[in-house]
């Protein structure tokens, strides 16, 4: 049974385009033989329900007693490739294998690797947690609570007391150990994590993608229905799909982690700003500190031991950061990341969307790098299983709700280094007048292969139900 005829060359593969013509002409060769056509059409499974299409190719003329043999084109292994196994990634693949999806994931990294020594989550990242079933992380020993809050933004310190906040009190982890609870999790509850694997390409074919993915053993890949790009800052499929990931301004975090003691230390975190950026410091679980110098790339110098040599010069503009490292030791290690706003445009598109920093990246003041993966996973996994439900535009509105959450951020973060006082620096009058990339709205699909959801019913558990990410605010 035929769920639906596409005719439109443009929606079909470029090997496959000479062979379609429309289903009322005749065509024939000089002999006088009919042509042999292809045609494109969703096949009904066994289930009775028309979830993946297929190729085959017609002889003969228009009646009932044409003969059809399936092409090379075989149906999608599974229904959604989640490209990344970070919290997004994991997040997404919770959520929609909650709803009875066919999901597995891809990530390049056999372990965590990532380098940075810790992490502050807010107290709202326990909503998140609690809506994939998985708050328990948070009892692990690598998650420490954070009690209090103290800053100074501007001229005068203010202390914040997280006892009595609505969230609750926030959490500082260690990011690999935090990622890989959550894998384990996904493990746990079924969803099959591929660790080693790293996407190659992405290629559109009928019905879904071909996903080629590399490991130690050789080359090998997948077919599914939808892909998600849950990368990182990279996007590596969504800009291999043809769209781009912009970076606001050159903001920059140079990331130590310095030996302890920091017993007296835990439990609260500090940010301190001065002339050419700001400070942050926490006690991490391992008893050693991480600190945070967020600036711009032009004041950054090149190699190791300059660079540790200028993050201890800027010391002496930062007393508060300056006593609360007394007694330490000398770091253990320091690297380089990029800390500015980025935006990937479009965030999705026919069959695929991008996740977490793969959509947009917010800045690090926001304190929501974890949450708001967690949660736009939840988001995600919510507009999937819609557009496998049959819904036309649950991508668009995937699409301009994360546009409208980035323009949000960015207007929160204007105000917020406005409010730090120091607009005759260049680093803060910058960062107080930056914009978003001149990247356009894309409201229509714009890729090129029309590639139509399977029309499943997926149920909508009040779990799943997208929490709403919160933009920057100034520290209190």
């Amino acid at each position: 049974m035929r769920a639906g005829v596409s005719h439109d060359p443009r929606a079909m593969p470029t090997r496959f385009r000479r062979h379609s013509l429309p289903r009322q002409s005749l065509a024939f060769h000089p002999t006088g033989q009919r042509a042999r056509r292809t045609e494109y059409f969703f096949v009904e499974a066994s289930d009775g329900v028309p979830h993946a299409a297929d190729l085959r190719e017609r002889r003969g003329d228009d009646g009932d007693d044409d003969e059809w043999q399936v092409g090379s084109v075989r149906a999608p292994s599974l229904d959604v490739l989640v490209v990344g196994a970070g919290p997004p990634g994991i997040a997404t693949a919770l959520a929609l294998h909650a709803r009875g999806l066919r999901v597995v994931i891809a990530e390049r990294r056999v372990r965590g690797t990532r380098g940075t020594p810790g992490e502050t989550l807010p107290g709202r990242v326990r909503s998140a947690l609690d809506a994939l079933g998985i708050a328990d992380v948070l009892d692990d020993w690598s998650c420490t609570p954070i009690r209090s809050h103290r800053a100074r933004w501007g001229p005068a310190l203010r202390e914040r007391h997280l006892a009595h906040d609505p969230d609750g009190h926030a959490w500082q982890v260690d990011r690999d150990g935090f990622d890989e609870l959550l894998r384990l999790r996904a493990v746990e509850r079924g969803i099959d994590v591929r660790l080693g694997m790293r996407c190659t390409s992405v290629v559109p074919e009928t019905g879904g993608w071909r996903i080629a993915l590399d490991q130690e053993r050789g080359r090998s890949s997948l077919r599914a229905a939808f892909v998600v790009d849950a990368t990182g800052r990279s996007a590596f499929v969504a800009r291999r799909l043809g769209a781009r990931h912009e970076r606001c301004d050159r903001t920059v975090a140079v990331i130590a982690g310095i030996l302890g003691p920091a017993a007296a230390r835990c439990g609260s975190t500090l940010v301190e700003v001065c002339p050419d950026g700001w400070w942050y410091a926490a006690a991490l679980p391992s008893d050693d500190i991480a600190v945070n110098f967020v600036t711009d790339a032009a004041l950054v110098p090149v190699g190791a031991s300059a660079r540790t040599g200028a993050l201890f010069d800027q010391l002496c503009n930062a007393p508060l950061i300056e006593r609360y490292l007394a007694g330490c030791g000398s770091p253990a290690w320091l690297r380089v990341v990029s800390a500015a706003p980025a935006v990937t445009s479009p965030v999705a598109g026919a069959g695929w969307l991008a996740t977490g920093d793969a959509s947009s990246v917010h800045d690090p003041l926001a304190f929501s790098g974890v949450t708001k993966a967690l949660e736009q996973g939840l988001s995600s996994a919510a507009a999937i299983a819609a557009w496998f439900g049959g819904d036309p535009l649950a991508l668009d509105r995937y699409r301009a709700a994360a546009e409208d959450d980035f323009a949000a951020h960015l207007q929160a973060r204007r105000a917020c280094y406005a409010a730090a006082g120091l607009s005759r620096f260049p680093f803060w009058r910058q960062r107080a007048a930056s914009s978003a990339p001149s990247l356009a709205r894309t409201s229509a699909p714009w890729w090129p292969m029309t590639i139509t959801g399977p029309h499943r019913a997926v149920p909508d558990p009040a779990h799943d139900a997208p929490a709403a990410a919160s933009a920057a605010h100034v520290p209190a």
